[in-house]
This record gives C-alpha cells, sequence and structure tokens, in this order.
C-alpha cells in the first residue's frame, strides 16, 4: 500500500510529539488528502496530517496501519485512494510529498 520514507516519518513524529506536549494526549496520526477545491482555495492541494486522540484508537483498530514503525491512519476517500497506492510519503521540508 504505501510507504512512508524516513523524512515523513521523522516529520509526523515530531508533529506528534507536539501535539502531546501541547494537548496531553497521545495521538494516533491520520494522512488525509486535502483538495484546494473543496476548501475555497484557501490551502494547497496535497497531502496534510492531521491527528485522532488514543482515546479514539479502539473504533480505528481495523484502520491502523503500520509502515516504517510509525502507526497511522490513511483517512482518505476511496476516490483519493489511487493517490496513494504503491506510492511512498516523504517529507522535502516544507510539505509532503507522494512518489
Amino acid at each position: 500500500m504505501l510507504k512512508i520514507a524516513d523524512s515523513a516519518k521523522d516529520r509526523i513524529r515530531h508533529l506528534c510529539d507536539q501535539f502531546r506536549w501541547d494537548k496531553g494526549i497521545d495521538p494516533i496520526p491520520a494522512i488525509m488528502w486535502l483538495d484546494t477545491d473543496l476548501n475555497g482555495g484557501r490551502f494547497p492541494t496535497g497531502v496534510i496530517i492531521g491527528a485522532y486522540t488514543s482515546a479514539q484508537g479502539g473504533e480505528l483498530s481495523g484502520e491502523i496501519r503500520n509502515d516504517n514503525g510509525l502507526e497511522y491512519v490513511l483517512a482518505v476517500a476511496d476516490d483519493y485512494l489511487p493517490k496513494f497506492i504503491g506510492k511512498t510519503l516523504s517529507f522535502d521540508g516544507n510539505s509532503y510529498r507522494l512518489d
């Protein structure tokens, strides 16, 4: 399915650490697709990272994936799944990329 490069894994773990620090809650990272047409052009189309809380883990048990030592949920609509299948998620210092 989706592979996660070390660059993306490190960035996602950093974001999770910040979330944990700010909120005092353990997050489960959610990899999502944002479409600029659906957000009024405020943000560019591409991969974004969100989070579920560990309290939601039971509800997500069948959705939690693991790659490269990182547990995450691929929270995308079925229409967007082809963008992720067989791709590698990386982070170039500014944004996430699917290669």
